[in-house]
């Protein structure tokens, strides 16, 4: 019943959705995402061995982790990724976006998910971190597609959210079979919303084990051991100046005090250093 609610609501927001897709389609080419797409209408018509579910740059960076020793293993694979930021696309795209496909993730409506579904044909769908959609976990369950949940993390506060619409969180958990947790609170958490201990296992974090070309070796080359650095990472618009201004005070305390700053989009990195 609440799926259902869920889904009248889904539709009756769907307008304002179109509208907001509408305006990201005209962003400039490197953030443009397009429209169909989000409706399912992708051109592919394929069957993928797995499609990779990540939202963004954190979940993307996992991904790529992932993609890498699944291809050192089976390098004939053929992999989707879909992501919901143009931020995740781009970093896919520049990391791995040659050896997988990709294409941006379909909303959540039972039309558009069987329109998806139908044209990609998944024989695994791998879902990063807890981005679970009613709809999705409906029809992929009733294709028999197995689903696993890797990277899967639940703060407290999200499991108490869960735990409001318990007997719909609780059926969508049930659909996965593998739940690959971070750690073992995240774990504990999925255990507390019903999740059987034998479809769950703590792996770790993906996102540690990504490898990154070390291009800063010119900034950093001439900064010392003894030198205080400290990290202001994610950052968004209008944080930036609180925290340089923070950062000439503490220069009045530790003269050798250096800071990487750096801004949770891509776009925004020119105009942050333009400030330094």
């Amino acid at each position: 019943m609440i799926r259902i609610l869920y889904t009248l609501l889904y539709y009756l927001l769907s307008p304002l959705m179109c509208v907001r897709w509408f305006i990201k389609s005209l962003r400039p080419p490197q953030y443009r995402e397009p429209f169909r797409q989000r409706f399912g209408f992708v051109t592919f018509e394929q069957t993928f061995d797995i499609w990779i579910h990540a939202v963004s740059v954190g979940e993307t960076s996992g991904a790529i982790s992932l993609i890498n020793r699944l291809l050192a293993n089976q390098a004939d694979l053929k992999i989707l990724v879909t992501t919901t930021t143009p931020t995740g696309a781009k970093l896919l795209h520049e990391s791995v976006g040659h050896k997988v496909s990709h294409c941006y993730s379909p909303c959540d409506l039972p039309g558009t998910i069987k329109r998806f579904i139908g044209r990609i044909k998944p024989k695994l769908v791998i879902i990063m971190e807890t981005e679970l959609w009613p709809n999705w976990i409906n029809y992929i369950s009733s294709k028999k597609t197995p689903i696993i949940l890797a990277n899967a993390r639940l703060s407290e506060t999200s499991k108490q959210k869960y735990l409001w619409f318990s007997q719909t969180s609780g059926w969508m958990l049930n659909q996965i079979q593998q739940i690959l947790a971070v750690n073992e609170a995240d774990a504990k958490r999925f255990e507390q919303l019903g999740v059987d201990k034998k479809r769950l296992k703590v792996v770790g974090n993906l996102k540690f084990d990504a490898e990154f070309s070390c291009n800063g070796d010119g900034y950093f080359s001439h900064w010392t051991s003894s030198d205080y650095i400290w990290i202001a990472a994610s950052t968004h618009q209008g944080e930036d100046e609180i925290i340089l201004q923070a950062h000439q005070q503490l220069l009045q305390q530790v003269a050798s005090a250096k800071l990487v700053l750096v801004p949770r989009h891509p776009e925004r990195f020119q105009s942050v250093e333009k400030r330094f």
